[in-house]
């Protein structure tokens, strides 16, 4: 978590918004970070409450956990290796049980040749019996038009040379 709120804090060129409420998505979207580091479609699926969804890139919605489940197994396998980071920008919450988080992530294959991707997400947590999960999650790739580049607090960093080392302090 500590590793996962420096790499946030080196990446921010505005003040960081140190909130309980982004400390606690932050903590979140980490958990989120590292299943999918360890290629864990069902750790992944359990951090979603039982009728949740995922609006994909491609604009499908899916909803409940078996279609999240099989989302997952088919991401980790076409994308075998590959880090998954998230930056939160800004959470809110909209009562005692739920929290509205905006942020970026970046989809860097183990693949040297390949580009890493990089995109948005709006992510609402509802607090249940078994904690925060997840209820919704929108990602999208934002297409450069009339508004690129304003309200955006910075891009992520760009290391010289990416280590396993650096990856693995990124997901602790």
């Amino acid at each position: 978590m500590l590793s996962a709120i420096l790499f946030l804090l080196l990446s921010q060129s505005q003040p960081v918004d140190l909130s309980p409420e982004h400390r606690l998505a932050t903590e979140l979207m980490t958990e989120y970070t590292t299943r999918w580091a360890a290629g864990d479609a069902a750790g992944l699926t359990a951090l979603w409450i039982a009728d949740g969804d995922v609006v994909t890139l491609a604009g499908g919605i899916l909803r409940g956990q078996a279609a999240i489940r099989a989302f997952f197994e088919e991401s980790l396998s076409n994308a075998p290796k590959s880090q998954f980071l998230t930056i939160v920008d800004a959470a809110r919450r909209i009562n005692d049980d739920a929290m509205l988080a905006d942020g970026r992530w970046r989809l860097t294959s183990s693949k040297p040749s390949a580009k890493p991707v990089e995109g948005i997400f709006t992510a609402i947590f509802v607090r249940n019996a078994k904690g925060w999960r997840l209820m919704s999650l929108r990602s999208s790739i934002p297409s450069g038009g009339h508004t690129r580049g304003i309200g955006r607090t910075a891009d992520f960093p760009k290391p010289e040379r990416e280590s396993s080392t650096t990856r693995a302090a990124v997901l602790k």
